[in-house]
């Protein structure tokens, strides 16, 4: 489950200054959560590969146990 919040900006009232230091914290988050994502993804891919090896594996033993 993810939670989120909402910041409400105004950004005509932020200084140049300010408006610089949002813009680099919003893209700094940016690349965490897009780290994030990558790295589960990765993991994911991970099990996929895992779960055909064990179908494959399972297949065989049910093949062996047959032909007996």
């Amino acid at each position: 489950m993810c939670g989120f919040t909402v910041n409400l900006i105004d950004f005509d009232k932020l200084t140049p200054a300010q408006k610089k230091a949002l813009l680099k914290n919003y893209k700094k988050k940016k690349a965490d959560y897009q780290a994030l994502i990558r790295d589960a993804d990765r993991s994911l891919k991970g099990i996929e590969k895992a779960l055909v090896i064990m179908q494959k594996k399972s297949a065989k033993k049910s093949a062996k146990k047959a032909k007996r």
